[in-house]
């Protein structure tokens, strides 16, 4: 049905990889973004990425790696197999991403 494959498509676009853009924070510069870059570190959703390092989460499952050059982060998430009937899936976030990527699905 037309619901599932737009709850397919969401969840394929949420949990794979996704990009979220900031700017410099600067004096001239007072809008509010979802990132801040601070002096050489990507701060987001109250954690602190070291520029052009990597941190890795067990849940979400997700590693997040600071591109100071692009002035992004990139967020990398899990593959999801399929999803069949109203089964939605969720990460037991007992390992660290990417071996946290073993969903298990609550029906």
């Amino acid at each position: 049905s037309t619901f599932e494959i737009m709850h397919k498509f969401i969840l394929a676009f949420i949990l794979v990889t996704h990009v979220v853009f900031g700017e410099e924070d600067d004096e001239k510069n007072k809008r509010v973004d979802s990132l801040k870059i601070i002096n050489g570190t990507c701060h987001y959703r109250g954690e602190v990425v070291q520029g052009d390092d990597y941190e890795v989460f067990r849940d979400p499952c997700e590693k997040w790696k600071c591109d100071l050059k692009q002035k992004k982060l990139i967020i990398t998430g899990c593959k999801l197999r399929d999803q069949y009937g109203s089964c939605v899936p969720y990460s037991t976030g007992r390992s660290w991403w990417p071996r946290c990527c073993n969903y298990r699905y609550a029906c």
